[in-house]
């Protein structure tokens, strides 16, 4: 069992370009930067006739081959075994959305004594892990986005908020538990569910060192720094040429994502 595990948290490692521990800082911006924040993946589960979350070989195997990721509860939820198997002091947490429990995952890390959150299933830019117990209310812009972890009235919570232009958007609180990723039974439920009307819409989000690019159905974001801009994709060819110029995502299967999509009951470029 252990050499099962080492061998497989050894490919993680590889998947992010490390054969040792570069430490918890780099191995954070290392999966920020690397693994996407998508629903291909789960699209393409739903149209196979899969239902629930990857394991983590699947999850693996789509970085590895695909230059796929996840949402929330992969990105996140596996990263925390990672973090384990290195011997890190590290919790998975469960958060609200917009008031809905237990529908967002986050990673809690006990670095240097302190408490940090980390959020690689978001699609914000938090590169480094955030300290909880001072210097909140924490702020990282990207684009007309402004992403801010502040604490919250609930005892041992956080907020996690996304604004656009001052208003807030969507938010998540933190609850101080320990979960298990299997007790996301209602997030795997609306993200992967054949059934789920998050599956007639395409979404990626892929984090770079200074930039952020963002697809939402046919519309394509570019932020940078307090800067960005939309476009509107014409066609598929035109999804092909963002995903690999915008994404460097060229090995993503876009063309069975769209037609599963479609299957789905999802349309794009009015099809």
């Amino acid at each position: 069992m252990l050499q099962g595990a080492d061998r497989l948290f050894r490919r993680y490692m590889s998947c992010l370009g490390w054969i040792g521990d570069p430490g918890l800082f780099e191995l954070v911006r290392t999966h920020l930067i690397k693994v996407p924040v998508e629903n291909v993946s789960a699209i393409l589960r739903a149209s196979e006739g899969l239902s629930g979350i990857p394991d983590i070989e699947a999850f693996l195997g789509g970085i590895e081959r695909y230059d796929l990721g996840g949402g929330a509860l992969t990105n996140n939820g596996y990263f925390v075994e990672l973090l384990r198997y290195l011997d890190y002091d590290v919790e998975l947490l469960g958060a609200d959305l917009n008031g809905a429990p237990m529908m967002h995952a986050v990673v809690q890390v006990l670095h240097e004594g302190r408490p940090h959150l980390v959020d690689v299933g978001l699609g914000a830019p938090f590169y480094e892990p955030i300290p909880l117990d001072a210097g909140l209310p924490y702020r990282a812009q990207s684009g007309d986005l402004s992403f801010t972890v502040a604490k919250h009235a609930d005892a041992g919570c956080f907020e996690v908020s996304r604004s656009a232009a001052g208003v807030k958007r969507s938010s998540y609180v933190i609850r101080p538990t320990p979960r298990r990723l299997g007790e996301f039974e209602a997030a795997i439920e609306a993200a992967y569910a054949p059934v789920s009307p998050a599956l007639r819409h395409l979404e990626i989000t892929r984090i770079f060192a200074s930039r952020r690019a963002s697809l939402s159905d046919d519309v394509v974001t570019l932020a940078r720094h307090e800067l960005s801009e939309s476009r509107k994709l014409a066609d598929l060819a035109a999804l092909e040429a963002s995903l690999h110029e915008d994404f460097q995502l060229h090995n993503l299967p876009i063309g069975r994502a769209v037609a599963a999509l479609r299957g789905l009951g999802g349309a794009l470029f009015g099809g």
